[in-house]
Order: structure tokens, then C-alpha cells, then sequence
């Protein structure tokens, strides 16, 4: 199941993590995941996000050669039921398209 992306990190905070995965010097990325949004009855929205942390990517391509859309994939602590409050954040593999120029996307937890 795929989630969107409301918000992340510009291309040199992906390319710092990317550079740094593997080594003490860490430095996880943000992401805003959207689970879902509740519309009430006047028919605005709140947009229910997933919450996530250390997030570290551990590959990045170019989708299409323009420069504008990535392919990442990396790891992070995540809750994939944030209603859940006895539900403990649990290490996830994630892949998903990202735009450093929009910061938006999609993600996929696997």
C-alpha cells in the first residue's frame, strides 16, 4: 500500500543522508506521510499523518533523467497505526518516488 508525500527534505538533505548512511555521521531526512484525511461536515479536510523517524536513505536514481523526480529507498522507525498508542514504532524498509522541487510523492513500507 502506498502513502503520499506532503513534505520532505530538499536534494542536498537526501544526497547528506545517502552519503552518510552507513557511518556514525548519520543524518536521517523528514518526511510528511499522509495515511488518509477525515472530512467533517462542512466538508474540510485534516489530513491524518504517519509518524516517522530516523529516517535514513540508502539509494537514490533519477526517474526519468530530469533531474525533478527520485527514486528512494532507505529505512526508518515507523508506526503504521498512529491510533494506536500500544503499537511501538518498528524499523521498516520503505522505496517510493519523491520531487525535491514539490516535496511530493509517494511512499511504500515493505
Amino acid at each position: 500500500m502506498s502513502f503520499g508525500i506532503i513534505s520532505g527534505p530538499s536534494l542536498d538533505e537526501l544526497l547528506d543522508s545517502f552519503r552518510h548512511a552507513y557511518d556514525g555521521a548519520c543524518k536521517p531526512v523528514e518526511f510528511g506521510v499522509v495515511s488518509g484525511v477525515v472530512f467533517d461536515c462542512n466538508h474540510n479536510g485534516t489530513k491524518t499523518l504517519i509518524p516517522m523517524s530516523d529516517t535514513n536513505i540508502l539509494a537514490i536514481e533519477y526517474e526519468d533523467g530530469s533531474g525533478k523526480g527520485l527514486n528512494v529507498s532507505g529505512r526508518c522507525l515507523v508506526n503504521l497505526n498512529p491510533h494506536s498508542a500500544r503499537k511501538p514504532d518498528e524499523t521498516r524498509r520503505f522505496r517510493g518516488y519523491y520531487s525535491p522541487d514539490t516535496g511530493h510523492g509517494w511512499i511504500t513500507f515493505l
